[in-house]
């Protein structure tokens, strides 16, 4: 896909998606993520699965 048709793309999106692309894109940089670990260790204790 080429960088014209990429942003003519995000263009279209509805606002609401674009918000939170760009709420994502400040949590990015401001350090707020988990990586894979985390989420599934959150995801054990939450749902009382068997840990790895």
């Amino acid at each position: 896909m080429e960088t014209k048709d990429l942003k003519d793309f995000y263009n279209k999106l509805p606002q609401h998606v674009k918000d939170g692309i760009e709420q994502g894109l400040q949590d990015i940089e401001n350090g707020n993520l988990y990586d894979h670990e985390e989420v599934m260790e959150a995801a054990r204790i939450k749902y009382s699965l068997i840990s790895k």
